[in-house]
Parts: C-alpha cells; sequence; structure tokens
C-alpha cells in the first residue's frame, strides 16, 4: 500500500476532486479484492496473532503491475457510482 499511496499522490495532484473521489472509491475495492486488507483484519481482530502475511511480503517484490491494478476501475466513466459528480 506503500507503493500505491505514493502513486495516489502523484496522479491526484493533477485531478480535481470528482476525479479523486473515483480514483479513491475504485482503490477502496481493489484494497478488499487484493486481499491485504482482510489480512489485516484477520491478523489483529479475528485472529489477534498480530502476524499478518502481507502479498507480496517484501516492498522490493513489487511491480508496477500490482500497483496500477488498484487504479483499474470496474465502471465506464458514465456508469461510474460517483458518476453524478462529475462537475466537481
Amino acid at each position: 500500500m506503500l507503493s500505491v499511496t505514493l502513486r495516489q499522490l502523484q496522479r491526484g495532484k493533477e485531478m480535481s476532486l470528482a476525479d479523486c473521489f473515483r480514483m479513491e472509491l475504485t482503490m477502496a475495492q481493489q484494497c478488499f479484492e487484493q486481499g491485504d486488507f482482510l489480512e489485516g483484519v484477520r491478523a489483529l481482530i479475528i485472529d489477534k496473532d498480530n502476524s499478518p502475511k502481507w502479498n507480496p511480503g517484501r516492498i522490493e517484490d513489487v511491480t508496477d503491475a500490482m500497483v496500477e491494478a488498484f487504479f483499474r476501475s470496474r465502471w465506464t466513466p458514465s456508469a461510474h457510482p460517483l458518476a453524478i459528480f462529475e462537475n466537481l
């Protein structure tokens, strides 16, 4: 998520508020699908073992493709749940 956050900041500085909201919704959805959010919940709340097993386990193993996946929207611009905020 460190690499994803850096990319988010780089992209977001040139985006409108509405585009930032849409990007963040896409990123939140990807956090669940990618699995690390759920792994963190498991390690801290469910099993309480405080030993999350991140995927990948080392920052050196993070690829650009992994980071870019967090920004791929499932929606077309007109079908996005936040399309109503186009003019923000």
